[in-house]
C-alpha cells in the first residue's frame, strides 16, 4: 500500500477530533439503540457477509494488495471476489458475538458522515477511487484514537485472510499448500476450502 503524506494543521485536527468524536458518540447510540447496526442479511450466494462489507472490501483489497493481485483485469477483479468470498466463509464460521461486531465495523463505515468525515472518502465506497482509499487506510493505521486504529486493523486482517485463503496467493511464498487428503474441493474453490487457521467453532 503507498505511503500519503498528510498535512494537518493543530486546528484542523482539533476540528476532526471534535466532529469525529460527535458522529462515533451518535453513531454508537443509535447501534446500541439498533436502529442502524442490526446485522444486515447477506444476499445473493453469500452465508455472511453483508451488501455494506461487500462494498468496502471491494474498494480496500485493490490498494491493501498493491503489488500482489494479478495485472489482467478480469484476473484481478477474479482475486477480489475470491477474497471476498473467504473472509464471507471466515465470517460465516465465527460466533454470532464477533461476526455482529464485524458487521457494526462494516456499517459504521457505510455511512456518509463516517465515510466523508473520518474517511476523507468522499465517493460511495464503489466509487472510491484507490488513491482516496489508500489516503484514508494511512491515516487510520496512524491515527491517535484507539478506535480507528482498530478499525483499520479488523479491515487489513479481513483482506488478509481472504487473499491467504487462496492457493494463487501461496506461489510466491513458495507454499505448495495443505496436504492432498486434507482437501474437500479442488483448488480454486478457495472459499470452500479448509479455513487455513484452523477451524472456529461458531
Amino acid at each position: 500500500m503507498p505511503s500519503v503524506n498528510i498535512s494537518i494543521s493543530r486546528r484542523q485536527l482539533l476540528q476532526v477530533g471534535v466532529v469525529g468524536s460527535a458522529v462515533l458518540s451518535t453513531a454508537g447510540l443509535l447501534g446500541g439503540a439498533g436502529q442502524i447496526f442490526a446485522a444486515a442479511p447477506a444476499g445473493g450466494e453469500f452465508l455472511a457477509l453483508s451488501s455494506a462489507g461487500r462494498d468496502i472490501l471491494r474498494a480496500i483489497a485493490p490498494v491493501v494488495l498493491e503489488g500482489s493481485l494479478p495485472s489482467d483485469a478480469a484476473e484481478r477483479a477474479d482475486s477480489v471476489e475470491q477474497v471476498l468470498r473467504a473472509v464471507d466463509f471466515y465470517l460465516a464460521h465465527l460466533p454470532e458475538s464477533v461476526h455482529a461486531e464485524a458487521e457494526q465495523a462494516f456499517s459504521l463505515l457505510s455511512l456518509a458522515p463516517v465515510r466523508i468525515l473520518l474517511a476523507g472518502v468522499w465517493q460511495r465506497w464503489p466509487e472510491a477511487a484507490p488513491a482516496e482509499v489508500a489516503k484514508f487506510l494511512n491515516g487510520w493505521r496512524g491515527s491517535s484514537f484507539e478506535l480507528l486504529r482498530s478499525v483499520y486493523v479488523f479491515l487489513q486482517s479481513m483482506v488478509s485472510i481472504g487473499w491467504y485463503d487462496q492457493p494463487r496467493a501461496w506461489v510466491p511464498m513458495g507454499y505448495a499448500g495443505p496436504p492432498a487428503s486434507s482437501l474437500s474441493l479442488p483448488l480454486g474453490e478457495s472459499h470452500s476450502a479448509p479455513f487455513p487457521f484452523g477451524t472456529v467453532d461458531k
